[in-house]
């Protein structure tokens, strides 16, 4: 008969401890919310539990002398919404064709206002902190983009989406977002999602009715670029924009004891997040992303964004089938 848990002999994560570099100040105990550290009074010392460690680096990065360190066992993973790789596997095989011989408006380097095609969101969080809700408010009026469009009906990614979005369209809809809504049910690919509903909704003359907003584990503004070429007109930045205040996408907001204090309604964990820094922070991802942006649409030749949007020539692909690239509709590189 088994004498303790399973978890307990394979845990997720180690905690590596430096006894010569630990001072004890027992500062790990008060940042894990998970209750991985402990003072353990039989040998006077700090400790630790590693089946309680969801490897979100917090301890490590806020002990004062570098004595912590968060090691992932091998075959083992953290959230799956970044090590599945049906959420990048399209993306990553899609190539921006830059380097044109002529130029758009404007010379090398000019930077592209944000405002057209960034949306901040909360993603598909259950839980969430409501001072971050108030910095993506003031860096939303700041940047003069749109937080949390209210008015956009949300897609998921499955194999009838295209159907689905004409039907919304036609009831009136003027705003679509298609995204993942969880991280644990990835359904079709976004990319060749967005592919679909663009197409369709060209074919049936409904393109001009309406704006897609796409999103979906954004990582850099290459990928930003990549989703307006499929056929978005916004996209959806939630998860980078989390990321950029401290999220380390650890995948158990489902708790509430969120440690960087994101998803989170905790009063004591909630004081973790000052919606001015928190500002701060969005604003400058979002700027320095605009400033990429604009730099490599002018190697692709393309005067702004809206030019972009649905440009699939402006795309090439390698390491595709040769249906997803004609669902796609791109070429292969070289072509």
């Amino acid at each position: 008969m088994l004498f303790r848990k399973i978890t307990n002999s394979f845990p997720q994560f180690r905690i590596k401890r430096d006894p010569e570099l630990c001072i004890n100040c027992r500062g790990c105990i008060n940042q894990c919310s998970y209750e991985a550290h402990f003072w353990n009074n039989a040998r006077g010392r700090l400790a630790h539990d590693n089946s309680k460690c969801i490897g979100c680096l917090r301890c490590a990065a806020m002990c004062p002398t570098g004595a912590l360190s968060i090691q992932a066992e091998s075959g083992m993973s953290g959230n799956p919404s970044i090590f599945k790789p049906e959420f990048s596997f399209h993306r990553e095989r899609l190539l921006l064709d830059c380097g044109q011989p002529g130029s758009a408006h404007g010379g090398p380097g000019t930077p592209t206002g944000p405002s057209g095609f960034f949306v901040l969101g909360e993603t598909s969080r259950k839980i969430f902190n409501p001072n971050l809700q108030k910095a993506m408010e003031m860096a939303a009026e700041k940047l003069g983009v749109v937080c949390n469009p209210a008015q956009a009906v949300k897609l998921f990614p499955s194999h009838n989406v295209a159907e689905v979005a004409v039907a919304e369209v036609c009831n009136g809809a003027k705003q679509l977002s298609l995204e993942y809504s969880d991280a644990r049910i990835p359904g079709m690919p976004m990319e060749l999602a967005l592919a679909c509903v663009d197409k369709r909704l060209r074919q049936e003359g409904l393109r001009s009715n309406v704006s897609l907003i796409a999103g979906g584990y954004l990582r850099c503004s290459t990928d930003v670029l990549k989703i307006i070429a499929l056929g978005a007109d916004a996209v959806n930045i939630g998860e980078a924009a989390l990321a950029a205040v401290g999220c380390t996408l650890c995948g158990h907001c489902h708790t509430g004891k969120c440690p960087w204090g994101i998803a989170t309604n905790d009063p004591k964990l909630r004081k973790r997040q000052n919606p001015e820094v928190g500002a701060e922070q969005i604003t400058d991802l979002v700027y320095r992303w605009s400033r990429e942006i604009g730099e490599m649409l002018v190697e692709m030749g393309v005067d702004s964004h809206k030019k972009l949007c649905g440009d699939r020539s402006k795309l090439r692909a390698v390491g595709l089938s040769e249906n997803a690239m004609e669902i796609l509709e791109v070429k292969h590189a070289g072509q």
